[in-house]
């Protein structure tokens, strides 16, 4: 993965090292040949992540299912903080990844932060798979990141209800919210179910 100017190419390595009775698995992320960290782990993520500016590097490692978010060579999920999802980097560099706290509950962890707790992270359908098409997009994302940098929308079920969550807020219950993202006026968009009718739900209308 190459930084937005070029000038630098992030990857990802796994490797065993010791003797086949005391064989250690370790996985790591280099950036430009030199490596950032390594540790012991199983699993780690095919494409490190540049921030805008090209100065730091996100990655996730896992070990026996659990998996930990870093930046450059420093763990940065937290403690008892497993990430979730890929990371995404915004366009003003703030970095955002879904997260599963201590108590099992999760969210969207923007730059170090805590949304909204909920009991389960929706996946976003493409528009059109709503409207029974194919869904597209990228999965391991559960996320919408607007173009300026500035807000994330997504949806989750709270105490047995589906809500739409932009930033630290969340609207009103539906049956199911289906899909979201932000349209080309920045303006976050879900499409949410009731009974057999299909909203659609913009941040104005989610006090209503």
């Amino acid at each position: 993965m190459f930084s937005a100017d070029s000038q630098h190419v992030a990857g990802t390595f796994a490797r065993d090292e010791g003797s086949f009775l005391r064989k250690r698995h370790t996985v790591g992320c280099a950036v430009d040949g030199h490596i950032l960290a390594e540790a012991e782990g199983d699993e780690v993520t095919d494409e490190p992540v540049f921030s805008p500016d090209g100065e730091r590097v996100a990655w996730w490692f896992g070990s026996g299912g659990v998996h930990q978010m870093m930046v450059n060579g420093t763990r940065h999920s937290g403690e008892g903080v497993v990430a979730h999802s890929a990371p995404v980097f915004t366009s003003t560099g703030r970095l955002t990844y879904a997260v599963i706290v201590p108590d099992g509950r999760v969210t969207i962890m923007v730059d170090g932060r805590l949304g909204p707790l909920a009991d389960v992270l929706h996946v976003s359908q493409s528009t059109l798979a709503v409207f029974d098409h194919p869904s597209t997009g990228r999965q391991d994302v559960p996320y919408a990141v607007s173009s300026d940098g500035e807000h994330v929308a997504w949806a989750g079920t709270f105490d047995e209800e589906s809500r739409p969550v932009l930033d630290d807020k969340f609207g009103p219950a539906f049956d199911a919210v289906l899909a979201w993202s932000f349209d080309e006026s920045g303006t976050a968009v879900w499409w949410a179910q009731r009974a057999d009718t299909v909203y659609r739900v913009t941040a104005k209308t989610m006090d209503r």
